[in-house]
């Protein structure tokens, strides 16, 4: 029962890769058919009158002959078994002997049967080369033209229909030229739409490579604000969504999902920088439409507002080191005289009390300013960061190694963790081992109590929201007063009198060129946290 099922649904199926196979099955389909309809219409006598009307025994054995080849020829097809065209040439060849002899047993070329020779024509003009095509139409035109002669010969009908023999053949002719031409043209227009879709396909996936290794990340959202396409990039940003293609962007990032709604009612309103997870990247969202008025939705482009910062601070220095050229030339000049003055004064030995104490303020804040002036000569100074992949368990290990004994601070006063033990960064080591000194010197120099008391934390891992590697830096210190937080990192804010205000500036801008992100996190339990949030190590290679 399942191996007719399967032999009726090949039957009806005439859709093929191939549109020659699928000709040829229409064409096997139509010999079984046709050569039942001429034995039933003979048998019950129910057909035109000519069918078999000269010798109805040759017909009828010739007529179940016939349909017996074409089940024949439809079950080899349908088992695969010879190839297409040995199956097309025998099909052919049995039609044309066919036709000819019913053509024959029905009266001759005046039955009109040999019309029927023109659909075998036509179909191996369809199915193969021209030449081929024209071997059978000459067989057809010898066929009938031989069966004329043979019913002159043994004076089989009264009349002779050579006029006629020669137009069917001619007919078979002109039709198999017509037809092959025809061939040959759509044959050309499926070459050329397979090249087309070859080069489309090629194309798709060139833009698919491009779009997902894009720098910025790439999201396109369709009329009802489903995701239908992400890179790796927007991946990354938006967190690591578990659900993302043919998910609501609300569900895979409301905060997106907010600004593409507010983008939707005013294009020209102002969109700020937002994370799409806590611990984020700070990222900022331009939208454009898609299709006629927006109706098949929108193109979304996320860019990492840190690499805008890294280009504004290589700007930034560059300008600075102008202007600290002069500031070395102008300001240090002067000031070495003063210092060098007041040092010659305080040797005086003429000097009374409180002349020496005046002297000693005047080299106190001379210092102070050259220390000033240094600090942001080095700053001004600042190369391109050469950033590298770090494992940071070692290299945090060795650089605190390093800071406890410059410090003197003993190792059991600082404590390292790092989970997973594998995180990777991508910064520079010597802008990294900066920041770490900064961070080191602040806590130390701000702590209020004995230096024993001291005791530092450092914790490294993966956020689990946005699976972005993280370094946070902790004191058991008093904190940092909720008043002075937001001033912590503005250039010569500090809460001591003999600080310049420039470690934690200098840090912050050393973290933007290496695209990390330096943030001061309150600590519920008492101290500080400071805390460097870095970029997907495999996306900052990529766009570095």
């Amino acid at each position: 029962m399942a191996a007719a099922s399967s032999y009726l649904h090949y039957l009806l199926d005439t859709r093929a890769q191939d549109p020659a196979d699928g000709t040829l099955r229409l064409y096997l389909v139509y010999r079984v058919v046709l050569s039942t309809a001429l034995w039933v219409s003979f048998a019950l006598d129910t057909g035109p009158a000519m069918l078999g009307s000269y010798a109805p025994g040759l017909f009828g054995i010739a007529a179940q002959l016939y349909l017996a080849l074409a089940l024949l020829s439809l079950t080899l097809a349908y088992l695969g078994s010879p190839g297409r065209d040995t199956l097309c040439y025998f099909a052919i060849f049995i039609d044309i002997c066919a036709v000819v002899v019913l053509m024959h047993a029905s009266g001759g070329v005046q039955s009109g049967l040999g019309t029927l020779l023109a659909i075998a024509i036509a179909m191996a003009s369809l199915s193969m080369v021209g030449r081929t095509a024209l071997l059978f139409a000459a067989l057809a035109t010898l066929g009938v033209i031989t069966e004329q002669l043979y019913a002159q010969i043994t004076g089989s009908f009264d009349n002779s229909a050579y006029t006629h023999a020669g137009l069917l053949g001619i007919s078979y002719f002109t039709l198999a030229l017509l037809a092959h031409e025809l061939s040959r043209r759509v044959r050309e227009s499926e070459n050329l739409a397979i090249q087309r879709g070859l080069d489309l396909a090629n194309l798709a996936e060139l833009n698919d490579y491009v779009i997902q290794h894009m720098q910025a990340g790439v999201i396109v959202v369709d009329d009802h604000d489903r995701v239908r396409l992400i890179n790796d990039a927007a991946w990354h940003q938006l967190g690591m969504p578990e659900t993302v293609r043919g998910a609501p962007l609300e569900r895979v990032a409301p905060t997106l999902a907010q600004q593409l709604a507010a983008w939707q009612a005013d294009a020209n309103a102002e969109r700020a920088v937002f994370r799409a997870v806590s611990g984020g990247r700070d990222l900022r969202a331009d939208f454009a439409s898609l299709g006629e008025q927006g109706s098949q939705g929108a193109l979304i482009f996320l860019e990492d507002t840190a690499l805008v910062t890294e280009r504004a601070q290589q700007l930034k220095l560059a300008s600075l080191g102008q202007l600290t050229a002069s500031i070395a030339h102008e300001i240090r000049n002067p000031l070495g005289a003063i210092s060098h003055a007041a040092q010659l004064l305080k040797e005086s030995p003429d000097l009374g009390q409180t002349d020496q104490r005046m002297t000693e303020i005047i080299c106190s804040n001379s210092q102070r300013v050259n220390l000033v002036i240094e600090n942001i000569l080095k700053l001004s100074r600042r190369e391109r960061g050469r950033a590298k992949p770090l494992v940071l368990q070692p290299w945090l290990q060795e650089q605190l190694d390093d800071l406890g004994r410059v410090y003197g601070l003993a190792p059991d006063r600082v404590h390292l963790q790092v989970d997973p033990a594998g995180t990777t960064v991508y910064a520079d080591p010597g802008q990294l081992r900066q920041i770490l000194t900064v961070l080191f010197d602040n806590a130390i120099r701000h702590f209020q109590g004995p230096r024993e008391a001291l005791r530092l934390r450092v914790s490294a891992g993966i956020t689990r929201e946005s699976g972005g590697p993280f370094l946070d830096f902790m004191d058991n210190g008093a904190g940092i007063p909720g008043k002075d937080v937001g001033k912590l990192f503005e250039p010569f804010f500090t809460t001591r009198g003999d600080g310049t205000g420039l470690g934690l500036y200098v840090a912050r801008e050393l973290s933007e060129i290496n695209r990390a992100r330096l943030e001061y996190l309150p600590v519920p339990a008492g101290g500080s946290c400071f805390r460097l949030s870095f970029p997907d190590p495999r996306i900052a290679e990529q766009s570095a």
